[in-house]
């Protein structure tokens, strides 16, 4: 279902009025306020549609103007991206954490997969444009699908697809072979819909950094160290994800448990 709103000439006013006080006058709320345009012009991109109750880093999937609930993920985002050289990020939509990470470092190496195509080429398109010196590139594909063929190595991984534990375990497994310089850096979107899976990354690796984002809608940042024992680590990480739960880890074998119980 979508929505047509035109009208977009104040989409940012909830961060003007507060741009003087302590928490909003900083470097990243100069970036976003300048960058306001862009944020309009992903929207009429677009042709002035977005999926209705679907939102991003920057809106609530109700009305096309810019959220400030969610300001502490922004900025986590944002600062975040001002560390890294390349990323490689699930789930694109209408491009605003890629602008996040392009307001971040204007000359960052980008792959963005999205399984629907609707909103994510036309943003990044318009985005290549507002930033020549960045090098994006989108692949429309089931993630689970083309990670395995993807061959170059990222600083920063932004998971932000399915909502789905299960399906993010498993997008996770094949991103640590993209990793570069053994230092897996990655953003969770939505990490309440994934906790355990963090929590078993936890239990298997060692996690040298955590940030949780105060805000609706939190993210999180990790930093994992993949050492020489990353066969080892994951087996364990394997290990506790499917045995902390249970119904995913039976809905995921009850075909395999049958045959065995059959055989007995």
């Amino acid at each position: 279902m979508e929505l047509k709103l035109p009208n977009c000439e104040k989409n940012m006013d909830q961060l003007k009025k507060n741009i003087n006080l302590n928490n909003y006058n900083n470097e990243f709320s100069k970036a976003l306020l300048d960058s306001e345009n862009i944020f309009f012009d992903i929207y009429q991109h677009c042709n002035f549609e977005f999926d209705l109750n679907c939102g991003s880093y920057l809106f609530d999937g109700k009305n096309y103007e810019y959220s400030l609930e969610m300001y502490d993920k922004q900025k986590l985002l944002f600062e975040t991206s001002k560390q890294i050289n390349s990323v490689l990020e699930i789930g694109v939509y209408m491009g605003h954490s890629l602008l996040i990470i392009l307001l971040a470092n204007p000359n960052v190496t980008f792959t963005g997969i999205d399984i629907d195509e609707k909103y994510s080429a036309k943003a990044i398109n318009l985005l290549s444009s507002y930033f020549p010196n960045s090098k994006l590139e989108f692949i429309h594909s089931d993630s689970l699908k083309v990670l395995k063929k993807i061959n170059k190595k990222y600083d920063l991984f932004h998971i932000d697809g399915s909502h789905s534990s299960l399906i993010i375990f498993k997008e996770l497994k094949k991103i640590f072979k993209l990793v570069n310089n053994q230092k897996l850096r990655v953003i969770f979107d939505d990490v309440d819909t994934c906790q355990n899976v963090i929590e078993a990354l936890d239990r298997s690796f060692k996690i040298e950094k955590i940030i949780y984002a105060e805000s609706k809608w939190r993210n999180c940042y990790l930093e994992v160290d993949l050492n020489k024992k990353i066969i080892k680590n994951l087996f364990l990480f394997h290990f506790f994800f499917y045995t902390s739960n249970y119904s995913i880890f039976y809905k995921q074998y009850k075909y395999k448990i049958k045959k065995l119980i059959k055989k007995s």
